[in-house]
């Protein structure tokens, strides 16, 4: 139960401390961005949007960040956004895809939150960069066959003989240890009885 609760909850703190960092840390640069304000004698909320997204459009937006608030608030939510993604992948691998007696991979789901969070990270950044829809589906198609090597190389799933097997040399193991216990206490019987033997 540990493992589901403590993503979620670590997950769920961040994403509260985010969202209170993000109202008291501005991600824009005042110093640099009042004077251009100013000059384009922006007076409303429309005005002021309209203008982040020409700076987007133009891929200049990061001269108008500060980027040390960016960097605070961006690691902030990439951790929240990891954690719920990997207390979601645990939840939902348990109740959907795994048998009653089997235990979701802890590390796998948080391997995958991490992907999903660089995702969503690289997809900010290229939208910020004022880049093309398709570079968000290339990071996408490179963390998939990222995860899929991975997969294949590390966690490659057992075929039915395969766990077969395993489970067999397990209980060939238990058995195994149960026989040398049974032998270890039978000399240690056969010693102690000795012994008293030899008693006069």
């Amino acid at each position: 139960m540990r493992k589901y609760i403590v993503p979620f909850s670590l997950g769920l703190i961040f994403l509260i401390l985010g969202v209170y960092l993000l109202r008291i840390l501005s991600p824009l640069n005042a110093e640099v961005l009042g004077p251009l304000i100013s000059a384009q004698k922006i007076t409303t909320d429309a005005e002021f949007l309209a203008l982040l997204d020409e700076l987007v459009s133009k891929g200049i937006i990061w001269d108008y960040l500060d980027l040390r608030n960016v960097a605070i608030i961006a690691g902030i939510f990439f951790v929240a956004v990891s954690s719920l993604f990997a207390a979601a992948h645990l939840t939902l691998a348990r109740v959907f895809f795994l048998k009653f007696y089997e235990q979701p991979h802890l590390i796998a789901a948080i391997r995958r939150g991490v992907e999903f969070g660089v995702f969503l990270l690289s997809a900010v950044v290229i939208r910020l960069y004022g880049l093309e829809i398709y570079y968000w589906g290339l990071v996408g198609v490179l963390l998939i066959c990222l995860e899929y090597l991975i997969w294949k190389t590390v966690e490659k799933p057992l075929s039915d003989e395969e766990r077969e097997q395993k489970t067999l040399f397990q209980l060939s193991v238990v058995r195994f240890r149960g026989t040398l216990r049974d032998l270890r206490a039978s000399a240690s019987r056969t010693i102690r009885r000795k012994s008293s033997a030899d008693l006069p």
